[in-house]
């Protein structure tokens, strides 16, 4: 299969593009706000289309086809063959290529496949401006739809492209309002969020399932080697402010050292390592070898290790 004369990711993209800068245009007073989202609107769906069967000739070109029966790769390399639905590109994708769309997704899918087939076929009186929230979500789910599905085997300009589709999304205004309000659930459940240095937005959070954290606005991912540096330097978290030797604070349940921060609620520590969670209160200085112990009795005066030298 030639897959280099397929160009369905790349297309896709330039698609996207397209439509934010339509959209961003929307944003100015100097341009045409319901042409400039009209266009938006056009091209984010043609965007999304050809970024699901992106996914969808990788799991198998034949897919392409609205029969499969008739799948015959000389007719899709020419372009002459009857080629899938958005209805039926997504329940195969669902099916067969194991994609979750939420309720979210096909509702906004199905407004904008009706308000561009009104846009395609009619004059459309109605105001577009309204329409702005679900161009945001429709966005926001390429966004993340890449991410999670399309983030392998690239070529240099795709991933120039992606970078491209991240940070102008961060430059629209309503972009912004609808991904923080989307994430705030999120947000509000967590002990500690910290600013991301790729968005400037306040959403890095722990994730739980792989020992890292994440930006739940623009899924920027950092390590655990990469904890430390970028939380206590560059973001400003600081150690332990009361306590002189914080320096060899060390965690009690991974053994980690240096790895605690305060949450936003000024009342805990929390490991940036294991994610385990203690109050302020229950630390204290060890005067036998100057470690920050946690103290859960209250009546302990010394470390565990300096107990143990005493007791021999």
């Amino acid at each position: 299969m030639q897959e280099r004369k397929l160009q369905l990711l790349k297309n896709g993209l330039c698609f996207l593009l397209q439509s934010i800068e339509h959209f961003k245009c929307s944003e100015n007073n100097k341009y045409d706000t319901e042409k400039e989202l009209k266009y938006s609107t056009l091209h984010l769906f043609s965007g999304i289309f050809l970024i699901l069967k992106e996914k969808l000739k990788r799991e198998h070109w034949s897919l392409l086809f609205a029969d499969v029966n008739k799948a015959d790769e000389q007719s899709l390399l020419s372009g002459d063959f009857n080629g899938v639905n958005f209805t039926d590109c997504q329940n195969r994708l669902s099916n067969i290529g194991s994609v979750n769309f939420t309720k979210e997704h096909k509702k906004t899918f199905s407004i904008l496949r009706k308000k561009r087939n009104k846009i395609e076929h009619f004059f459309e009186s109605e105001t577009l401006v309204s329409f702005k929230s679900t161009l945001a979500y429709g966005l926001d789910f390429a966004i993340e739809f890449i991410e999670k599905h399309l983030n392998s085997n690239l070529e240099n300009d795709d991933k120039q492209n992606i970078e491209k589709i991240r940070m102008k999304c961060f430059e629209l205004k309503r972009f912004v309002e609808e991904k923080m309000k989307k994430i705030r659930p999120k947000l509000d459940k967590q002990k500690v969020v910290v600013d991301c240095d790729k968005c400037n937005n306040k959403s890095v959070v722990p994730n739980e399932d792989n020992m890292k954290m994440e930006c739940l606005f623009c899924y920027k991912s950092i390590s655990e080697n990469e904890y430390e540096d970028l939380y206590h330097d560059m973001l400003g978290l600081y150690r332990p402010k009361d306590l002189m030797c914080a320096e060899n604070m060390i965690c009690p349940e991974c053994e980690g050292e240096n790895c605690f921060v305060e949450t936003k609620d000024k009342k805990n520590y929390f490991c940036l390592y294991c994610h385990y969670t203690a109050k302020q209160d229950s630390f204290s200085s060890c005067p036998g070898c100057g470690v920050i112990y946690q103290d859960n009795t209250g009546d302990s005066f010394q470390c565990s290790s300096c107990w143990e030298r005493l007791c021999r």
